[in-house]
């Protein structure tokens, strides 16, 4: 199973059409901060949470996926405070018994196993270009320019 997560694309949509063109994807995950319609993102296939620049979004604010990887927890990350620490996110992926915690809002890519859970930031869509790809066992970040 391929993933494609972003975060961050702050209505780009011409960055997001990008990326689904250069990467092929059977899952596209977002962790926040689109600022794109909910009835786009529903179009492109993305599974979206509601960022703190989604004034008028009605997505969740936090979503469970199960699949063939494990369980995978989306949030954004601004109301488990992720810019001055790690614990409430942390917090959060351990009560929810999470494989994967998915977040956004720092703008700064991470990826980190942490107790058995690989929490993944991909950075901004928007202003880094960055995106991250799971693709089976292989988890990595990429820049938009650098397609495949």
């Amino acid at each position: 199973m391929k993933i494609l997560i972003t975060s961050d694309v702050h209505g780009d949509l011409s960055k997001l059409i990008k990326l689904q063109e250069l990467e092929s994807f059977d899952l596209h995950l977002d962790a926040g901060d689109s600022n794109i319609h909910v009835d786009t993102l529903n179009m492109m296939q993305i599974v979206s949470v509601k960022g703190n620049t989604d004034f008028f979004s009605q997505l969740p604010p936090i979503r469970v996926i199960e699949n063939s990887l494990g369980k995978i927890i989306i949030v954004h990350g601004h109301t488990q405070n992720v810019k001055s620490g790690f614990e409430l996110i942390e917090y959060v992926a351990q009560n929810l018994r999470a494989d994967y915690l998915i977040y956004g809002h720092t703008h700064n890519p991470r990826i980190e196993k942490i107790n058995n859970i690989t929490y993944i930031n991909p950075g901004s869509l928007k202003y880094g270009d960055t995106y991250a790809v799971i693709d089976g066992s292989k988890i990595e970040i990429r820049k938009i320019q650098d397609g495949k």
